[in-house]
């Protein structure tokens, strides 16, 4: 089981492909874009920063409405995560159970302003808490071509590509 390290500064989960060495210390490249481009502010003034930043901004997404279904054949949960002072969705997850007892994140969106703010490893952590407590078997992410940048967030958990799938879009052959 891999170990998991933590930014020096602000104390979120790393990502090895957004990790950076600074005078020592390993840190995520959001605090390392803020202390290149202050480089007089110290690290614990930086750290305090980015930590208020986070809280006020957690306080605003605070709100988290979710919803578990059963489906024909297992289970689904929704959940919506809401800027409660615009009044806005600003993203969702959707995972379900299936009857063979199979989880799978079907799909995890955040609005493009609301990234890097941490909505999403909530709704991992979230989706997979439930999973862990409903005792699946395994757990699959399909991600679409195109989109391939997710994939350092889904390592972050232990998902790596395992296979790709084709699909025929005209007939022509038949």
């Amino acid at each position: 089981m891999a170990k998991f390290k933590y930014c020096s500064i602000c104390n979120i989960q790393l990502d090895p492909y957004d990790t950076y060495q600074v005078n020592g210390m390993l840190i995520c490249g959001e605090c390392y874009k803020i202390k290149k481009k202050y480089p007089e502010v110290s690290e614990e003034e930086l750290r305090e920063k980015i930590l208020n930043v986070r809280e006020k901004m957690k306080k605003r997404f605070d709100e988290f409405i979710v919803v578990t279904v059963p489906k024909i054949e297992g289970f689904m949960k929704v959940e919506i995560a809401r800027d409660v002072e615009k009044n806005v969705n600003i993203g969702y997850c959707i995972s379900t159970i299936n009857d063979r007892n199979i989880g799978e994140i079907e799909s995890l969106y955040i609005e493009p302003d609301y990234r890097k703010l941490g909505i999403g490893n909530e709704f991992m952590r979230n989706a997979l808490d439930w999973m862990d407590l409903n005792n699946v078997k395994s757990i699959c992410i399909g991600v679409s071509v195109g989109n391939e940048e997710v994939l350092s967030f889904y390592k972050k958990y232990g998902f790596f590509p395992k296979t790709i799938i084709l699909e025929q879009v005209n007939n022509k052959y038949k």
